[in-house]
């Protein structure tokens, strides 16, 4: 007569252990993707940051040429500086990432000098500085531009009662 033997059932424990060392396994090969992903989403969002940057700079030239940023506004003094209001910013990078940060800008004054057709020139620095709400990195965008403008009035020397000047 034949006898069968019967086989041996896994147990719960060895089924968990399994699961456990198969994860254990496979978490490297998980986890690259993930960090590619990361890396993907940094880049999306410092072009992002530049084109903002850029948005902002084509802005704030169409407003020192239509007038809406006044001669009067602009710093006068060397090392002067003119700051616009701080903003924040939402961008969405895919479905479940989106970043907020703030925008500040600030026209700084590095040269001035008077045109032969009795203009003043300044040169000016815009320094848009973008932070994010979470994370410490910075990101500044520096740009140059020209303006062009009155010559700011000087005092002039009125003549003393009983001098002549001659």
């Amino acid at each position: 007569m034949l006898r069968f033997k019967r086989k041996k059932n896994f147990l719960l424990v060895e089924v968990v252990i399994g699961i456990a060392l198969f994860s254990i396994c496979a978490l490297p090969l998980l986890r690259q993707p993930f960090h590619i992903a990361q890396k993907s989403y940094d880049k999306l969002f410092e072009a992002e940051l530049f084109r903002q940057a850029e948005l902002m700079h084509c802005t704030i030239l169409s407003d020192l040429q239509g007038g809406n940023i006044t001669w009067g506004t602009l710093p006068k003094k060397p090392k002067g500086f003119f700051s616009f209001p701080q903003t924040r910013h939402e961008f969405h990078l895919g479905p479940h990432v989106h970043r907020n940060f703030t925008e500040t800008a600030t026209l700084k004054l590095k040269s001035t000098k008077t045109t032969p057709e009795e203009q003043e020139a300044r040169l000016l620095e815009l320094i848009l500085t973008y932070a994010p709400l979470k994370g410490k990195k910075r990101y500044t965008f520096s740009y140059l531009i020209t303006a062009l403008g009155p010559v700011s009035p000087t005092k002039q020397v009125t003549e003393l009662p009983g001098v002549s000047s001659g």
